[in-house]
């Protein structure tokens, strides 16, 4: 009863000559882990998880300040994603971006946190595709994918992904996880061609990020 108390809560959200301050927007958030963790090992229901996503964007809909507009679509996105709402939630991100309101580091954060989303999208279908044969030797052996579709998805993760990580590393050209996943995403590249002299620059552009991100992150903890 409790947790079907609170989720009408979360659901309806506040009158609408009311705007949400940045403690009425936690609280939602709040509300709406409560409601998942009341749930145990129970799997959140589709109601439970689109009233979440209602009610924060009503909350950004209310929003006149720069910082609940922001706190709004950091929860918004969040929840976009627990739905598996793959294409909102990128949007969401996009937008909180390209905000008005966003500082630097919200900038260099969204688009380093969609470059990784698209590394993990081009891993997992290269992956699926793994020679076991050759995986002893060469982990980043060639992948024959079998399936066009799963080649095109692949190139188009590949693709956003660099080009979100660069957009983070324009604003940061130190950033050490950008610089880093960059590699990752050059050894997927490697993954991709079957080319050697291709495949060989690929992977000695991989080994420059990793040794790069490496010796700044050295620098930056006070190490040689």
């Amino acid at each position: 009863m409790g947790g079907q108390q609170r989720q009408e809560g979360i659901t309806t959200g506040r009158p609408d000559d009311l705007k949400p301050s940045q403690s009425d927007l936690k609280g939602r958030w709040l509300d709406h882990l409560r409601l998942r963790r009341d749930a145990a090992d129970i799997k959140p229901s589709e109601r439970d998880l689109n009233g979440a996503v209602n009610a924060f964007q009503k909350a950004l809909d209310l929003a006149t300040d720069c910082r609940t507009k922001d706190l709004a679509l950091s929860y918004l996105a969040t929840a976009y994603g627990e739905i598996g709402a793959e294409v909102e939630e990128t949007e969401t991100i996009l937008k909180r971006a390209e905000s008005e309101c966003a500082t630097t580091e919200i900038k260099m954060a969204s688009y380093y946190s969609l470059g990784v989303k698209n590394w993990q999208c081009a891993y997992s279908l290269s992956t699926a595709y793994i020679d076991k044969n050759k995986l002893s030797y060469d982990p980043f052996h060639y992948r024959n994918f079998t399936d066009p579709t799963d080649k095109q998805r692949f190139d188009d993760c590949t693709t956003k992904g660099l080009e979100y990580i660069e957009k983070a590393l324009a604003l940061d050209p130190e950033y050490v996880s950008a610089i880093l996943y960059k590699g990752l995403l050059c050894r997927e590249k490697q993954k991709s061609v079957e080319d050697e002299t291709e495949r060989r620059q690929w992977a000695e552009e991989a080994q420059k990020l990793a040794a790069k991100g490496t010796a700044l992150q050295s620098r930056k903890e006070g190490r040689q």
